[in-house]
């Protein structure tokens, strides 16, 4: 190893521009870029914090934006083993630069070709940065062609370039309106200078990359805070018994991050340990999944094997054609899962779907039938009643653990796994009582609208035959937008309520804009007894003849029969 005392300073601009004419190259076992706005927000007013204060006489002149550590690689590449963030956030930000620049001007055009080739292509040594593979195509079309394009993002790492370039955009466009073009292109030109030559990196370089691993995890040890997967992929590559292993780890790696898409591969990992060995408790989940390996003595491969292995029927859950379900199953999944977002359902469901085997007991229709009774839990537990989110959790995650044991162990005289879950479900609900009076009180967001009024009409609409209720959207019967025909009094008691179960109902997409704001009277009269097929509407219509606070909450207990014969452990097919 090079030792830790030949660390030494280096500038951005050294490192990207003048490393001895090396390119920098982010190897392939790094994750991809992981910076949420917070990040870039802290990174840029770090950035134009130190460029305000250095105006000043006694200022300072350089600053120290953390430790990289780099690796030679080959007479023309330097390995960035850690700094992929703030060196690919720079590259971003100086494409931005370029972007503005061009707008003020032939001073702007000459000044864009002087930093576009400092800091993103060289003529020498072309690109300056290259990323790893995943990211590194998107990047390249994104920030550093000569005429930027627009691909698909389709990982969350696509997804977080384009955040930051949108964020650091933004923020460098937020200067006064009347500034002078030549005043704009003064101050890029101060931020070329900071970043060339003032804006500093601890550069710790090493002669293997075994010995980065070990840095990677003292460095998160001494405060320098890394994402779950960051450092699991690290272990996992230098705990690996052989570079073919390694090679293994990271082809499996890139195909889980693929899989999952925009969705954060972190997350996942902690539903895979939820579903496997309940919640955590309490270290971090990667000291947990550290632990759980050294204490298995479970190798690298074997691990990372589980992991891909449980990704693709984890990604098989945001997608329910994959799992050749009913036409209704697959539409109560992706109201779980897509549309409504419950996710502390995932490592039950998880669990299942791992079990969906022909000779496992556990069928497709035992499946859908779960899925059927988290939606009931979801709707009584956490929309109706708002019952503590821990606690909902804390039910979700015991479950998903004893079902798997369950599954995992059959035998003849055990219980269903549907029955474990049906039975855990009904005994965490709260009772009808609690029910009934929170329906009173239940205010819902625009999705859960969607969902529970959906269900609700089709009940309704079905108690004779079978209709499904569709092409219907959600509104306010006080609106959000009330007309003049709406009182000041009317206006002020109603409004708290715009949201609340008793003030919303369903109205045909097509009718609904002639009298979106319409008050209740004329609303009443000239469409819901006149227009309406929906039998949740002509009720509403034939029920009441003013709407007010009474109204609202008396239609709100109107609606607790329907509710509960909806939503019912017992008969949760119609969920």
């Amino acid at each position: 190893m090079a030792g830790p005392f030949l660390a030494h300073p280096i500038t951005i601009g050294q490192l990207l521009s003048h490393n001895d004419r090396k390119r920098v190259v982010v190897p392939r076992f790094q994750c991809g870029f992981s910076w949420k706005q917070k990040h870039i927000e802290a990174f840029w007013q770090d950035l134009k914090g130190f460029i305000e204060e250095r105006e000043q006489p006694e200022a300072q002149k350089r600053y120290f934006l953390g430790p990289v550590v780099t690796l030679t690689a080959s007479d023309d590449e330097t390995y960035l083993l850690d700094g992929q963030q703030r060196l690919a956030t720079t590259v971003i930000l100086v494409h931005c630069m370029r972007h503005l620049a061009r707008t003020y001007g032939t001073d702007g055009e000459d000044f864009a070709g002087v930093i576009y080739n400092e800091f993103i292509l060289n003529e020498d040594l072309g690109r300056t940065l290259e990323l790893g593979e995943l990211d590194d195509q998107f990047f390249k079309s994104t920030i550093q062609e000569a005429t930027p394009k627009s691909p698909k993002a389709t990982l969350t790492s696509h997804r977080n370039i384009e955040s930051a370039r949108k964020k650091l955009m933004s923020s460098l466009e937020q200067r006064p309106a009347s500034e002078s073009p030549q005043r704009a292109l003064a101050y890029l030109k101060s931020i070329r200078l900071a970043l060339k030559n003032d804006i500093y990196l601890v550069n710790i370089p090493v002669d293997a990359e075994r010995d980065a691993y070990r840095i990677f995890e003292t460095l998160n040890d001494r405060g320098l805070k890394l994402s779950v997967p960051d450092l699991l992929l690290n272990y996992l590559m230098r705990t690996a018994a052989t570079e073919e292993a390694r090679k293994e780890i990271r082809k499996l790696w890139n195909e889980m991050v693929r899989n999952l898409g925009k969705r954060d591969i972190s997350h996942f990992l902690r539903h895979m340990w939820v579903s496997t060995h309940g919640d955590l408790k309490a270290n971090d989940l990667f000291t947990t999944l550290k632990q759980h390996i050294e204490e298995k003595e479970t190798a690298s491969i074997t691990f990372i094997q589980e992991c891909a292995e449980e990704c693709e029927a984890y990604v098989g859950l945001f997608d329910p054609k994959q799992l050749e379900l009913s036409p209704e199953a697959e539409r109560k999944l992706d109201d779980l899962v897509n549309k409504l977002e419950v996710r502390p359902v995932l490592p039950l469901l998880l669990s299942l779907t791992k079990h969906l085997l022909p000779d496992s007991g556990f069928t497709k229709t035992d499946f859908e039938k779960a899925i059927e009774k988290l939606l009931v839990f979801h709707i009584r537990y956490s929309v109706i009643a708002g019952q503590d989110a821990g606690g909902y959790e804390d039910v979700l995650y015991k479950l998903a653990r004893s079902t798997r044991k369950l599954l995992e162990n059959r035998g003849p005289r055990q219980e269903s796994a549907l029955s474990h879950v049906k039975s855990a479900l009904s005994a965490a609900s709260p009772n009808l009582e609690v029910l009934r009076e929170a329906v009173k009180q239940m205010y819902l967001d625009a999705d859960e609208a969607k969902y529970l009024l959906t269900r609700l009409a089709t009940h309704l609409q079905t108690r004779s035959k079978e209709t499904q209720v569709s092409e219907t959207n959600v509104e306010h019967i006080f609106p959000q937008s009330p007309s003049e025909e709406w009182s000041e009094d009317q206006i002020k008691s109603l409004t708290p309520y715009l949201w609340h179960v008793g003030n919303l109902t369903l109205f045909g997409k097509r009718l609904n804009t002639k009298v979106a704001n319409r008050e209740y009277a004329a609303f009443k009269r000239e469409y819901y007894m006149a227009n309406s097929e929906l039998e949740m509407v002509r009720s509403l219509a034939s029920s009441y003849t003013t709407w007010d606070e009474k109204a609202v909450l008396a239609r709100a207990e109107g609606l607790v029969k329907y509710i509960l014969e909806v939503w019912d452990f017992d008969n949760s097919s119609r969920a």
